[in-house]
């Protein structure tokens, strides 16, 4: 607990609300890429940014399916 930046928790319910919207999905996961790129050791936290860009990405594809 040395003040280390930790990855937000991007698949909690609010972050799932914000990332519904088509504007700001493609750049929230720049905020998750450039986030996680900055912390350290960024090893640790991978899988989670990661795991965040398929939950946006499947959440678009979603819509898409359900408005087309």
């Amino acid at each position: 607990m040395s003040g280390n930046t930790q990855c937000p928790d991007f698949a909690n319910h609010e972050w799932q609300d914000q990332i519904e919207t088509h504007r700001q999905c493609s750049n929230n996961m720049e905020q998750i890429h450039n986030h996680c790129q900055n912390v350290q050791p960024p090893h640790k936290f991978h899988s989670v940014c990661y795991t965040s860009h398929l939950i946006i990405l499947g959440n678009l594809s979603k819509e898409k399916k359900t408005s087309g």
